[in-house]
């Protein structure tokens, strides 16, 4: 069996432009993840106001939407 060394394999390697597109599309996708939580949250008092909901109603909401993202997700990226 062959043995390969990480650490040479690393210092070998160059930056080339994939490497750069990577990180800046990871690094957009890390900084817009937690964007809906964050928008949900500056939004619900004035739901609850304004619709006359309650909090749990507001709460269920928010989880039927997490529900049926997450499962159009894996729909879409799986194919089933």
């Amino acid at each position: 069996m062959k043995l390969i060394n990480p650490m040479k394999v690393i210092d070998g390697s160059r930056i080339h432009s994939f490497h750069i597109w990577l990180v800046f599309w990871l690094f957009l996708v890390i900084l817009f993840d937690g964007y809906d939580v964050v928008i949900y949250g500056a939004v619900v008092p004035s739901l609850i106001k304004e619709w006359g909901i309650s909090d749990v109603t507001a709460r269920t909401f928010w989880c039927t939407w997490i529900e049926f993202r997450s499962t159009g997700c894996n729909y879409f990226c799986k194919g089933n």
